[in-house]
């Protein structure tokens, strides 16, 4: 069994590595995750969703269909290849497209208030 000191360290690791700044990683947002973890239901429902993860990516294929505005965000530090992030820009009709500079995935965390503009100002 893991305990919940391995438990902290391992989300730790996983979340600094979609960070271009590691210190946006407070405890107090880890400790957060580890309670949000622990709530009724929610281990089943994320084995659920990792069970999956190979829809994700075929679902892909409807993407083309997309009637809505989109907007495409990533941090130029993303985890993501450049040419992934291309391919899923061009299927998407008239998505708008942003790279944000010095962050990495974990957007929300590093420029909160940066994404708080893109959501206002909408697609």
């Amino acid at each position: 069994m893991i305990s919940h000191t391995e438990t902290r360290s391992i989300l730790k690791n996983i979340l600094t590595g979609g960070l271009h700044h590691k210190k946006h990683l407070t405890t107090e947002f880890l400790e957060l995750l580890r309670k949000t973890g622990r709530r009724k239901g929610f281990p089943a429902a994320f084995k659920s969703v990792m069970r999956n993860w190979k829809s994700w990516i075929e679902a892909k294929i409807f993407y083309r269909h997309i009637k809505v505005p989109v907007a495409l965000i990533y941090g130029n530090e993303d985890w993501s290849l450049a040419e992934e992030r291309m391919v899923t820009r061009d299927l998407i009709p008239g998505c708008r497209y942003q790279l944000l500079p010095n962050v990495g995935h974990f957007i929300s965390l590093e420029d909160p208030a940066e994404m708080v503009k893109i959501i206002l100002r909408g697609p």
